[in-house]
This record gives structure tokens, sequence and C-alpha cells, in this order.
């Protein structure tokens, strides 16, 4: 089973370390039935070349190949059956026709229309079996691969997995805890998207039924494309492990007021009777929660990589967290 991460990227290289980091120790951790691919489409960050460089990545610009590097690509192989890596230097930035590789990293510089186009982008260019996104803020958990591989491997059927997450504060210190619940569709159109992206796997299958994000959207096109997945009655399910992480870090696009404005318009263009039964779907949602234990104190068992320590995972806190936050605190 091949992974493809898509980040997108544009002036936050200190946070795109930490992310890079937390994909690439999941294969450092030894897990030899993992691939995975990491794509950054980046927007055009003033220095993104030598990042490339220091990271061990390939880097395009404007779609054609700068330099590559190989000093990542084990020669183990990803798992019994699978083809030997080959080298960076076949990587078609259109194509990408190469065998699996344990772990590989390929940085875009390419101007885009916003962040949902950025991942499109990436998503197109990916190879993997399965998908996902996560944001230059954002990290994996120690297991979070191995706790997807274990539930796509043995429910083929399965399209879509949603995991719990913890908030970061920006020192990369947990603040809280977010379980999740299957979404609601109507819920979603008309109250809040109650999952995060970044604990969010899909198979490829999803791409090839056009569910693609809509590049129209500034910020709230991760709610409008979970909408639209729901309406497709896609099959999905929820795991109650941590799988990721996202930092509060004071600049988050979601919560500006282009996002909230945006929000606003979108929720409002809703059929009038949805509209009408909102608190009725608030209150089905935060009983729900409430059943599924969303509101009680949980420990965390993984760490997560800080600016102060962008090597190494912090040390995992075993007290519990809870639902609540303050930003940055």
């Amino acid at each position: 089973m091949q992974f493809s991460i898509i980040t997108p990227s544009y002036n936050q290289l200190d946070w795109l370390r930490l992310c890079i980091a937390s994909v690439r120790d999941q294969v450092e951790r030894g897990n030899s039935t993992l691939c995975m691919e990491h794509i950054v489409q980046d927007a055009g960050t003033p220095g993104i070349e030598e990042f490339a460089r220091k990271e061990g990545a390939d880097f395009y610009r404007d779609g054609q190949l700068v330099f590559s590097s190989s000093d990542f690509v084990s020669q183990a192989a990803c798992k019994p059956g699978l083809t030997a890596p080959v080298a960076a230097t076949t990587h078609d930035p259109l194509q990408q026709n190469f065998s699996p590789a344990p772990y590989r990293l390929s940085i875009y510089s390419e101007a885009d229309s916003g962040m949902y186009d950025a991942i499109n982008r990436g998503w197109r260019r990916a190879t993997g079996d399965v998908l996902a996104y996560l944001n230059s803020d954002e990290q994996y958990a120690e297991a979070a691969f191995a706790n997807v591989y274990s539930i796509l491997s043995n429910e083929p059927s399965l399209d879509l997995l949603f995991g719990d997450a913890v908030l970061l504060n920006p020192e990369g210190v947990p603040i809280s805890y977010r379980r999740v619940i299957l979404p609601n569709g109507a819920h979603t159109r008309v109250v809040h998207l109650t999952t995060l992206s970044c604990a969010t796997f899909f198979r490829r299958s999803l791409l090839e039924r056009g569910l693609f994000l809509d590049p129209s959207y500034k910020a709230i096109g991760d709610a409008e494309w979970v909408w639209r997945i729901i309406r497709s009655k896609v099959r999905m399910k929820c795991i109650p492990k941590v799988l990721a992480a996202f930092t509060i870090t004071g600049s988050n696009m979601g919560a500006n007021s282009s996002a909230i404005a945006e929000s606003r318009t979108w929720r409002h263009s809703a059929p009038a009777w949805l509209r009408l039964i909102k608190p009725a779907l608030r209150l089905h949602h935060w009983i729900k929660k409430f059943a599924s234990g969303a509101y009680a104190g949980h420990e965390i068992h993984s760490g997560f990589f800080s600016k102060e320590n962008p090597s190494i995972r912090q040390q995992a806190t075993h007290n519990p967290l809870g639902f609540s936050w303050r930003s940055g605190g």
C-alpha cells in the first residue's frame, strides 16, 4: 500500500519542516509495510529551493525538474512483492511512472490559485493507493500510517477514514483532544465541519469519481468537499485513535475574517428548510459527541515536533486532554 500526502505551502518553512519530519519518520521507524510519497505544492516561497536541498527533495520549478536527490531513498523493499525503487532521476513531473520507494519527497514550486488548487495539483501528480493532505502547520502522529494501513488493508470496501486529532499550541504542546464522529451531511452544510482534514485518509477511487476540492473556495473547501463526499454515499469509518495534530499558530486561515465570511455565505445559501432545523441538527450532534466520549479527558501517546526541536518528537504527555482550548494557550 502506497500513501501519497499532499502539502500546500507558502511562506511557512519553519512549520513545513516539522510537517515533513512527521511524514518521513513513519518509514524511518522501521515499518516495512509502508511506502509513501510526500508532494509539497509551494506557491513560490522565497528560499524554497535551498530548503528543498536541505530536506533531500526532488525539486521542480514550473513543472521542470531542477535537481534530484536520492539520499533518502532506502533500498529496502516496501513490502513483499514490490519491486525495488528506481532512481529519483526517472521522476516524470507529469506522469510519475516509477516503482514505489519507501519514502520520496518532491517539492513543486509554481503559481496556483489558492490552497485547494495546490492540493488538487498534488493529487493529480500522486501515484498512491491512499491519499491525504496535510497543511504546513499540521503533523501526523507517530503510528498514524500504521493505524490507517491496518484498517484499510482489512476492509477493502472502505473508501475513507477519519481519525481523532490533537490541537497544539505554537510551542508544540498538546492543548486539546478532538474525538471524531461520522459527519452528517445536513449538519456539515448549515452548522460546521466536524472532522479535521489532517486526520482524513481516502482511497484513490474518490479522485477517479471526480471528488476533487473546489478551488473556487479559499478557506472552507474542505467542508464543501466532505459535504459532497457524504452526498456521493462514500463508505466512511472513524477510528478512535490520534492520527494527526493541528497547530494553533495565531494565523490559521480558517480563523480569519475572509474565511468566516465565506463560511457564512455558503451556509446561508443552503435551502431554507435546512437552515430552519439548524438548532435540532446542532443538538443531535452534541448528543452523538457526548455518547462517543468526545467531551471526556483522553490520554495521548504520541509526541510531536516543535520549532525548538525539529528533528525529534517531544515526549508524549500522559495527562488527560479535554475538548476545550484557548488559542495559543
